[in-house]
């Protein structure tokens, strides 16, 4: 039986010096039948490359906004060393058309990673009505709206769900290759997708690695990722 191997950037506390990650992302993996491994930042993601059959970007703080071209307009503490070895990680998973998952920032920096922009803060940028104080992480709060055509589509079997978004910077100018897919109703771009059919790309700007458990429809968003990482993997 073939075990595909997942890798999973994980958050940091700069003021301990500490990697971090929720276990609920790993266990999300697990309960696909994939393996999970933890990616330290450092200057050799292409060795990280080889060992991995799928990428899977997590949440976490603010992206640099020099990477897209901007100057610091509500961006919160942003961490290069976290950027530049994610965004290198994903050029280097891209050229292998390897299965890209990203969640939250992950979605972002996806889009940055490929030319893209984002929004620095909602709640200045643009009207922005998700207000998230007192709410429960594993709460369906939102909804969205679903392109049909898409792999959200697939997904859910619906145009119309409810989510649990957690982010006060959003999508802009879209990446190379990438389209929107989900959207809030105020707007916000809540999904992004790969415009190459062969290229397995989706980024969603909820949490569902807190919802898999409690609303088993979001499993299938980890389901789908791992049977595209076998079906690369059996391409090959």
């Amino acid at each position: 039986m073939q075990i595909p191997v997942i890798g999973i950037t994980p958050y940091i506390k700069r003021e301990h010096n500490w990697y971090y990650l929720n276990r609920l992302y790993t266990r999300a993996i697990e309960s696909q039948k994939g393996v999970p491994i933890i990616l330290a930042y450092n200057e050799y993601p292409a060795y990280y490359i080889n060992l991995i059959d799928g990428l899977l970007l997590a949440g976490g703080g603010d992206i640099d906004p020099s990477f897209y071209g901007e100057v610091s307009s509500g961006s919160e503490k942003p961490y290069r060393e976290r950027d530049e070895f994610e965004i290198a990680i994903i050029k280097l998973a891209l050229k292998k058309s390897m299965p890209i998952l990203g969640i939250c920032r992950g979605a972002q920096l996806i889009n940055v990673a490929l030319g893209g922009s984002l929004y620095q803060d909602l709640n200045t940028n643009i009207t922005h009505d998700q207000k998230t104080i007192g709410l429960n992480k594993d709460e369906l709060y939102h909804s969205i709206k679903i392109e049909k055509d898409s792999i959200m589509y697939e997904i859910f079997k619906s145009n119309s769900i409810h989510v649990n978004s957690f982010h006060h910077q959003g999508l802009k100018k879209m990446g190379s290759g990438l389209r929107p897919t989900a959207f809030a109703e105020d707007g916000t771009i809540e999904a992004i997708e790969s415009t190459n059919e062969k290229q397995f790309i989706l980024g969603v700007q909820f949490h569902p690695e807190h919802l898999w458990m409690s609303h088993s429809e979001f499993s299938q968003i980890f389901n789908t990722f791992i049977k595209r990482v076998l079906l690369h993997n059996n391409s090959k």
